[in-house]
């Protein structure tokens, strides 16, 4: 897992210190880990008060039938390969979350 925090260190440390235990739990899907993770962050704030920074993540899962990205923000994901010349090459396997990006502002337009 990585996180690129932004406006401070307290959002990206607190996800990287607990993503494995939240992966680890049984019952927890990839997909919601990235939720339970900002619902976390945002109790404390809460609680707390005085924290406004952010982070980006990116979280790989992988297994013996292949691998699941879940992603937020602006940081990418990519599966490198070696061909059998040793080429390497890599692939994005994520999508920028930007307004940058015309699938992410049309995904965004169609929420409201």
């Amino acid at each position: 897992a990585i996180f690129d925090g932004h406006d401070g260190a307290g959002a990206s440390a607190m996800c990287a210190r607990d993503v494995e235990t939240l992966m680890t739990r049984d019952g927890v899907e990839l997909k919601g880990v990235v939720g339970t993770l900002d619902d976390a962050f945002m109790t404390r704030v809460a609680r707390d008060g005085g924290d406004s920074s952010g982070t980006t993540a990116v979280i790989v899962s992988s297994d013996r039938d292949g691998f699941s990205v879940s992603w937020v923000g602006d940081s990418a994901a990519y599966a490198c390969s070696v061909d059998s010349a040793g080429t390497t090459r890599a692939e994005a396997v994520t999508q920028e979350h930007a307004l940058s990006n015309i699938h992410e502002r049309r995904r965004l337009d169609a929420l409201g």
